[in-house]
């Protein structure tokens, strides 16, 4: 269930629970029956008292949502309420009708699930080596376990002989903490405690620790700089990875403050008529600051706009990284750069000729 939940929260998949397919207009008595689905889901939403708020809420503002008659309308109509009285982004509701219809089975199968995760590289958008020996990793989600450990692996080996490393997350919106993890193990020396999470089941709460791995398939990554490109859109655990690097003391955050959103959910909730709900029902803790990032996001340590991030993250590295190989080729590429780096980065394929 938490691997489902967080393929809803990065790819759009819907929850499509076992019902009668909807077609084309709502009905009153319909529009009922899903708010009345999603009034009970609250009752495992991660702050009791704010969620006593969204139930009157939603009661109160039924006749308006029974007026209601495209099912994308209403998703989304109840998603800008419960966003707006909840102020939790995490809050989501989606409509995802069936395409045969008839009644079907809740959610996207495990095969669909991995055909997308494939086609989508794992999160792994773009691996460089940037001219002056600056590695550079762009992901846009985080997988969850079995395909942490080697994506993270693959990723940090070819990326290990460079002097610096820029990782981009602004267009990250989140996933598994299970990749957060495994990435940060490449970047400590021993196993350390991350943000963990507690969780909120049934009016008990439990807390699922995060710790990096004592061990890791490839070369760490030690005592070189990196830097974290975010934006207003860098999301969820792509903001945590943001904050544990940056609590850590082992990144300097670039770019603009993260969207704000610290709440995970580990189950879906489905509302029938094609309907599914994200309902966070866990809640950051960070172990230094006993904080998080809910509402607030993440500061960046340098501030400059999404688009000005990866230069500006650039000419921070090709300063500040101390070259362990003495190479006539290396260095010339590394003057080169520091004399334009807006041009090196043209030249790589990063940006307009």
């Amino acid at each position: 269930m938490r691997f489902l939940s967080i393929l809803l929260l990065i790819t759009g998949f819907a929850s499509v629970c076992s019902a009668q397919a909807v077609s084309g207009s709502l009905h009153p008595e319909t529009v009922t029956t899903i708010v009345d689905k999603l009034v009970a889901g609250l009752d495992d939403y991660v702050l009791p008292e704010r969620a006593a708020t969204l139930k009157g809420y939603l009661r109160a503002h039924l006749g308006e949502y029974q007026q209601i008659h495209s099912p994308e309308a209403l998703a989304d109509r109840l998603t800008t309420d419960l966003r707006a009285v909840g102020q939790d982004k995490h809050l989501t509701i989606w409509y995802a009708p069936p395409t045969d219809g008839s009644e079907v089975q809740s959610g996207p199968t495990e095969v669909q699930m991995r055909h997308v995760m494939e086609a989508r590289a794992f999160g792994v958008t773009h691996i460089a080596r940037l001219p002056g020996n600056i590695g550079y990793l762009r992901l846009d989600f985080f997988v969850a376990a079995p395909d942490a450990a080697p994506i993270a692996n693959a990723a940090m080996t070819l990326l290990h002989g460079s002097d610096a490393l820029i990782l981009d997350l602004r267009a990250n919106h989140g996933g598994s903490p299970d990749m957060v993890d495994q990435l940060i193990s490449y970047f400590v020396e021993s196993r350390i405690q991350l943000t963990s999470i507690v969780w909120r089941d049934g009016g008990t709460t439990h807390v699922d620790e995060q710790w990096t791995s004592a061990e890791v398939s490839g070369p760490r990554f030690l005592h070189r700089p990196i830097y974290v490109l975010t934006s207003a859109n860098t999301f969820s655990a792509g903001e945590q990875f943001s904050y544990d690097l940056k609590t850590l003391k082992l990144a300097m955050i670039v770019g603009e403050t993260t969207g704000g959103g610290a709440n995970p959910s580990n189950k879906p909730h489905p509302l029938g008529a094609g309907f599914d709900a994200f309902i966070p029902n866990g809640q950051a803790k960070n172990p230094i600051t006993h904080a998080n990032w809910e509402g607030v996001g993440v500061a960046p340590d340098i501030p400059a706009k999404a688009s000005d991030a990866l230069l500006t993250a650039y000419v921070q590295a090709l300063k500040t990284a101390k070259p362990e190989v003495m190479d006539f080729r290396l260095q010339k590429s590394r003057d080169d750069a520091l004399e334009n780096p807006a041009q090196a980065l043209r030249n790589a394929g990063f940006g307009p000729s």
